[in-house]
């Protein structure tokens, strides 16, 4: 996975990530299709030259990128130009944490993008010992809450996608979902998000059985 828009840091969560339940192997396959495609410039250290030089394009500076307490943001600023996600500079300690916070950036990125789940494949080369073992899923009971969590986490971005327009339209619920529309190609924060929903219930199936 090695590649020049993907800090190291992030390139471990990404290998954790495509280990985990269903709902994070969806988003972290989702994440770097995003990359590949171009569509999301990369996830960056804080101050590392791609969001420094996007700082400075907003009056600002890199340690004004993340918001007080924040350990991560999906920086879309300036409109036009493709979104890149900043985090929190450094090794993080609690890996687990890191992880949650880089999901919850590309979630608030609200990118649309169906992609394939990535296979993890524990035999395939590159694969940092440090990352831990596969999550197992096995059984009915933990099925059904593997399929609780696709649905929270469908719910969860849909919120975040609606949110975003409310925000940039100051309020005005109207001119939010002429955005919404706009720049989802017509079809809506709940329309875009549904292959995600789909792709992690069939996961979610595949790997509990």
């Amino acid at each position: 996975m090695l590649d020049a828009r993907i800090d190291v840091q992030a390139q471990y969560a990404l290998f954790r990530l495509f280990k985990g339940t269903p709902l994070q192997r969806v988003e972290a396959s989702q994440l770097l299709s995003a990359i590949q495609a171009g569509v999301l410039l990369g996830i960056y250290q804080q101050d590392q030259k791609v969001p420094a030089l996007r700082a400075q394009e907003l009056g600002s500076w890199w340690g004004k990128l993340l918001p007080a307490g924040a350990e991560s943001r999906c920086v879309v600023e300036p409109l036009g130009k493709p979104a890149l996600i900043a985090m929190r500079r450094g090794t993080p300690a609690d890996t687990a944490r890191y992880d949650a916070a880089l999901l919850d950036a590309w979630r608030d990125c609200s990118i649309g993008i169906n992609a394939p789940v990535r296979p993890y494949d524990a035999t395939s080369p590159g694969d940092p010992p440090a990352t831990g073992a596969a999550a197992t899923c096995t059984g009915a009971e933990q099925r059904s809450a593997a399929l609780q969590a696709c649905a929270d986490g469908y719910q969860a971005r849909v919120d975040k996608c609606l949110r975003r327009f409310l925000k940039r339209a100051k309020g005005d619920p109207e001119l939010a979902h002429q955005l919404e529309l706009t720049e989802t190609g017509g079809i809506g924060c709940a329309t875009q998000s549904a292959p995600l929903h789909a792709s992690c219930e069939q996961t979610a199936y595949d790997m509990c059985r």
